[in-house]
């Protein structure tokens, strides 16, 4: 499957957001959990950012691959 990073980061923008909002966290309190500020992650639920890092600690806290989590829709 070819996707370009444009298709990445809408999945992963997608995702991220999804999965905290299950988590019935706000943007702060998923920051603080993942201990990143809450601007880089507002950035990836706008699809204006890709942290390698911070899709890794999402992977970790929710048992997913990074490679699911910014390959399709979960």
């Amino acid at each position: 499957m070819d996707l370009s990073l444009k298709d990445l980061t809408k999945f992963a923008q997608t995702n991220v957001k999804e999965l905290r909002r299950m988590s019935g966290m706000t943007q702060q309190e998923f920051a603080n959990t993942l201990d990143v500020k809450r601007s880089l992650l507002g950035a990836i639920e706008e699809g204006r950012s890709l942290s390698i890092m911070t899709m890794y600690k999402i992977s970790v806290m929710y048992e997913i691959s990074v490679d699911d989590l910014i390959t399709k829709l979960i």
